[in-house]
């Protein structure tokens, strides 16, 4: 999960609807959302259900009915961030590699703390540049050479390329190299249902492949690490994921709602809880996260890594109104960037740290 691509990833086109309900897009829906405040709603299918999920993975070709109405979700996931058409006024703009972005996707986390992610969009593809993140405690780059080409534009049915890039990251006084590779093709279409609507899809196919230790440390310096994703992209901001392993085992699964300002949010859950930043940040051997519950509920407080999985939980029980605070202290686990997201029933907050070994 480059995280903030995998939220962007359902962002794409302008409808084409041909009499055979195929469809494509060219990535012009993106420019629309330029200036404005994007709300991306995340609902994560509950593990119990991954095993049923063969005849989705399956469904290849084209005419399909992908379901995801037959399951449960956990909490939804509510993510916004502001749409900018240039890299003026963000720490990209003295970056000569990615101040040629003209769609870059600002999150803030907190007066001292926020992500800029860089893209560049043009007629025959939507590429990924690199991002920044920023803290009190410094700044990290990333830059991916060349490009991640995260879509070919048009895409359609017969959309099929792969790439192999350098994620090159500096900051927080620890710098790394790493060589990704990505196939990626179109092997599906047809209609993605969800408990909140359906829509016409193209699926997209994307194996992804890079060195273990690029995640977690790893015994062998040539273990890789190889991921499939199948994702459902439409023209009505409707999408969907199922990210499995390279045993088949299916690691995560969820569709997506996104919303630009002034379109109806009624729906979206209120989050009954204040989470504050964790301090200090960036850290080396412990920091403390502190929150606020204002109703009664089931409390979980778990940390992830940027590809989704779980490392720690460090609250897990019903909790009464108050001020709560707790420590993290990680265990055998890799210096960078990891996420820490609290529940409370129904809602959800989520927020990065960056540890520093």
């Amino acid at each position: 999960m480059r995280l903030g691509v995998l939220l962007g990833i359902l962002l794409c086109g302008t409808p084409l609807l041909p009499a055979t309900g195929q469809i494509s897009f060219d990535g012009s829906l993106l420019q629309t959302l330029v200036g404005q405040q994007v709300t991306a709603t995340v609902y994560s299918m509950q593990a119990a259900h991954f095993s049923s999920l063969g005849p989705l993975i399956d469904a290849t070709g084209g005419n399909q009915t992908y379901d995801f109405t037959p399951f449960t979700y956990d909490f939804p996931s509510i993510a916004s961030y502001t749409v900018q058409g240039s890299a003026a006024g963000t720490p990209g703009a003295s970056n000569a590699y990615l101040n040629t972005a003209n769609f870059v996707q600002i999150t803030t986390f907190s007066e001292q703390s926020a992500s800029y992610v860089y893209n560049e969009v043009r007629s025959d593809g939507y590429f990924l540049l690199g991002s920044v993140f920023t803290s009190a405690g410094g700044m990290s780059v990333t830059q991916f050479e060349p490009a991640d080409e995260t879509y070919a534009l048009p895409l359609t049915t017969s959309s099929a390329w792969n790439e192999t890039f350098i994620s090159n990251t500096e900051g927080f006084g620890s710098t790394s190299s790493v060589e990704i590779s990505d196939d990626e093709v179109v092997d599906g279409w047809g209609t993605l249902v969800t408990p909140m609507g359906s829509a016409p899809v193209l699926r997209l196919k994307k194996t992804h492949t890079q060195p273990t230790q690029a995640v977690k440390n790893a015994d062998s310096p040539d273990a890789q690490l190889v991921t499939t994703a199948y994702i459902f992209v439409s023209n009505d901001l409707l999408g969907a994921s199922i990210i499995v392993d390279a045993q088949g085992t299916v690691l995560s699964a969820a569709y997506t709602i996104t919303r630009a300002t002034g379109t109806a949010t009624e729906d979206l859950p209120v989050q009954p809880f204040h989470l504050a930043q964790n301090h200090p940040n960036p850290f080396r051997d412990r920091t403390m996260i502190a929150y606020a519950v204002h109703q009664p509920g089931h409390v979980r407080l778990q940390v992830y890594d940027v590809l989704g999985r779980t490392v720690a939980t460090l609250v897990d029980q019903y909790q009464l109104p108050g001020d709560y605070r707790t420590t993290f202290t990680p265990d055998d686990l890799a210096g960078g960037l990891y996420l820490y997201a609290l529940q409370i029933d129904d809602a959800t907050k989520v927020r990065p740290l960056v540890f520093v070994k």
